[in-house]
């Protein structure tokens, strides 16, 4: 949907795979939406699909976006073994988080003080996030990283 009073013209990549990180579709093509408008570019029949199993991935220019097909409680989310590397620099910390599954709703927590540059996010199969803790403290040893994926607690 277009509410702007302008045309957008870009790149659209369209993906669905499944929480392991199999493609099961994939499209590209690039696209016009007419201002203050909308309209279909793609239809694809959902009884194909586990809907909870899989997730859309939509690339606009440089815009991401996930799409789930069921919620978040009805996700079959596999267990994961994630992988974090922390980083100390002058003033913060970088921490790279991976998994070989999608990690869906990743929190991080420490008793220290400071701020995530984000949280509350999803994570690709076989991607990595990064995100910086701003902090005056000089250690991260309590660092805890809580996803939808392990409802029963910390890792």
């Amino acid at each position: 949907m277009n509410v702007t009073f302008q045309n957008i013209k870009g790149n659209l990549d369209m993906k669905i795979i499944d929480f392991y990180g199999n493609e099961i579709w994939s499209d590209a093509k690039e696209i016009e939406v007419l201002e203050n408008s909308s309209q279909e570019f793609y239809h694809f029949p959902l009884d194909k699909i586990d809907k909870k199993s899989t997730v859309l991935i939509a690339k606009f220019d440089d815009k991401t976006s996930y799409f789930y097909f069921a919620k978040p409680k009805e996700l079959k989310l596999p267990k994961s073994d994630i992988q974090q590397k922390i980083v100390k620099t002058d003033k913060r910390f970088s921490i790279t988080i991976k998994s070989n599954v999608l990690l869906k709703d990743v929190f991080l927590f420490t008793e220290e003080k400071g701020h995530f540059s984000d949280n509350f996010f999803d994570v690709l199969p076989n991607q990595t996030k990064t995100v910086f803790f701003e902090t005056k403290t000089t250690k991260l040893n309590d660092l805890k990283i809580k996803t939808l994926n392990e409802i029963n607690g910390f890792y």
